[in-house]
Formats: C-alpha cells, structure tokens, sequence
C-alpha cells in the first residue's frame, strides 16, 4: 500500500508489474516511458494519473488502470498509438477526452462506463479501428465527426450517450451493432458510399431525421432494427448491392416513401422491415422473391405495384395490413407467386379485389372465391 515513485529513465513498465496492491494517491508516468504493458496498474487504488505533455508512451495495454479509483480528467499524450482493451473501463474520469492525432487503435471496452461529457477526434486522426464498447456508457453530449482514417466502429461503440450530432467520414467500411444506439442524434445521416455493413440496431433510438444511401453503395448488409425508432420521414432509396433489408430495419419512424436503385439485387424484404411509418407507393423490384410477414403494415400505401418480370414467390402474413391501399391502387400480383397469406391484405377498407396471374390456383385462394372480403379473380 501506499504511494509509488517511477524513475526518469525508466521506459517499460511490464505485465501485472504493479497488480492487485493498495497503491494510492496520484501516479506520475515519467516522461522516458514507452510502454505500459497489460494489467500494470490493475486493481490498485490511485485517484488521479499524471502524464505528460512531453511524454514518449506509444502503447497502453489491456486493463493497464482497470480496478483503480481514477477521477477526473485524463490526459493522453501526443506519442500515444494504441489503447488497449479495457485500459481505463469504468472509472470516474469526467470532462473531455481528446484523442491524440497519434492514436491508430482504441481497443474494446478502452473507455467504457466512465463520465466524459466530451469526446474529441482531430480531423487528421490516425485512427483506424474503435472497438466494441469503446465509448459506451459514458455522457458524451457533443457532435462526433468522424476522421476519414476510420474504416472500423465495432459494436456498441457510442451507445449510451447523448450525441446529438453526426458525420459519418469517406472511407468507413462497417458500423458495428448498435454503434451508436440510445443517443440523441438529429438531423440527417449521409451514409458514405463505402460502407459495407450496417449491423443490427446500429442507429436504434435516436431522432434522425433523415437517412441517404447514395448510388453505387458497396452497402450488402443492413442489419435487423438499424434504424429503428427515430423520426426519419424521407423518401429512402435503397442502394442495389443490398440482397437482404434484415427484420424491423426502419420500423417506427414517419418514413414517407421507398424507392429502389436501378439494377436492385434485393431478395428478401423481411419481417416489420418498414413498418409502421408513413409511405404512401411502393413498386417492387423485380429482383425480390420474399416479402415477409408485417413487411409494411401500418404505413399509408395506396399504391403498390411489381416491376415488370416481378420473381416475387412470397408474401408473408399481414405484410401489407393496415393500409389504403383500393383495387385501382393494388397491381396484378406476379404469376410467380406461389404463396400468399389469406391475411397479407387484411384492413385495407377499400380494397374488394385481389387479381392474381399464377398458372394454378394458390392455397387459401380459389378463384372466384372471397378471402376476407375481397373476390378472388386469376388472369392467367
């Protein structure tokens, strides 16, 4: 127990060097060290770090301060590349937290659970990858831009914050689950054409208000609830090298239409993906082949067609329930379709109709019957 001294000449402070004694008060790191290796301070009980402007640390390992009593502000040297994983996770460290120019990786969970109140990124960042967790929980309440050196957010990233503000950066290839999930986020989201992977609850309850994916996006992956419940009331265009929109995607906001880039290699619209929002036409591509249960219900549609050469087999239950859609509005369905839920249509009060073109009749829907109020007609 007690207080610890380091020498001036002193450049790595190796593994568990310093591990589970009573350490106490302010820890000073000499100017000269390079290296804090893993575990060398872990589960001590030093409130406050001291490093300085002059210092030569490049590297901070895994739980390097992990299990101390620090508070307050943290100060990060301009020599500092990589924060490794859980180096300071759930402390008392407040204020801002800039991250060095120097900096290439901030490993998982570096700073999670503490109570920042700011983060800042320099635009000529080296940084490269943010791990998972690496800033949640935390009360981060200023607008994020990301440098265009990052290519990587894991999961979790920025949840658990108040951000109300942010640019995604040219060159950003995956955006980790629920990255930036449970802030405050407003305003638009420009997806950058770079962007691969979208995971699951990536932007989960926000208040976007707006999402673009541009043309040519090398987007093929758009996790289930990624947008969901915010106020996002643009016309979305979905970018063609996406095959599968996962379930609930961007269910709960005021989405007022859909539109599909040319070429669209769209197979799967799955369960809830726009539900409950307020689009008005759809014209499915002709690439889709499922549409699953609740896909659009709850919206305002009184518009819905298939593009010519429709390979559409599948609509699932209820997945047009709730809508406006009448027999003037509601296209012929493809000859493709194989199966159709006897409910994919329920509640669309003026809708008497349904016209189907399949070679043979489907199950649930003879010709010339009715299915829940609407005359049953093929056109074959």
């Amino acid at each position: 127990s007690g207080s610890l001294y380091l020498p001036n000449s002193l450049k790595t402070i190796g593994i568990s060097a310093f591990i589970n004694l009573k350490l106490t008060g302010t820890l000073t790191i000499p100017d000269s060290v390079t290296t804090i290796s893993s575990e060398a301070f872990n589960n001590n009980k030093f409130t406050k770090l001291v490093i300085g402007q002059n210092s030569s640390l490049t590297t901070i390992g895994d739980y390097a301060f992990s299990g101390t009593s620090l508070s307050g502000s943290l100060y990060l040297p301009n020599s500092l590349k990589t924060i490794g994983i859980s180096a300071f996770n759930s402390l008392k460290l407040t204020g801002t937290l800039t991250i060095p120019d120097s900096v290439t990786t901030i490993s998982n969970e570096a700073f999670y659970n503490n109570k920042f109140t700011k983060l800042v990124i320099g635009q000529n960042s080296s940084l490269t990858t943010i791990g998972n967790n690496a800033f949640r929980n935390n009360q981060i309440s200023n607008a994020i831009a990301l440098p265009k050196s990052v290519t990587t957010i894991g999961n979790n990233t920025f949840c658990d914050n108040s951000i109300p503000e942010l640019a995604l950066n040219y060159g950003l290839k995956s955006i980790g689950s629920y990255a930036f999930g449970a802030n405050k986020i407003t305003g638009t989201i420009n997806i950058p054409v770079t962007v691969e992977k979208i995971d699951a609850q990536a932007f989960k309850s926000n208040q976007i208000e707006a999402v673009i994916f541009n043309k040519n996006s090398a987007l093929t992956t758009l996790g289930s609830w990624a947008f969901a419940q915010n106020k996002i009331s643009n016309v979305i265009m979905i970018p063609k090298n996406l095959k599968v929109i996962q379930e609930f995607t961007f269910w709960s906001n005021i989405i007022s239409g859909v539109t599909f880039e040319e070429g669209s290699q769209l197979e799967t619209i799955d369960n809830a993906v726009f539900s409950q929002n307020s689009i008005s036409k759809v014209v499915i591509p002709k690439s889709v082949k499922t549409i699953n249960s609740s896909a659009f219900y709850g919206n305002r549609i009184s518009s819905l067609t298939f593009e010519e050469g429709s390979q559409l087999t599948t609509i699932g239950d209820e997945a047009f329930n709730n809508n406006s859609l009448t027999n003037d509005g509601l296209g012929k369905l493809p000859s493709t379709l194989t199966t159709l839920a006897t409910n994919a249509f329920i509640n669309n009060p003026n809708l008497t109709q349904i016209t189907l073109t399949s070679p043979t009749d489907l199950e649930g829907w003879t010709n010339g019957s009715t299915v829940d109020g609407k005359t049953v007609t093929y056109e074959r």
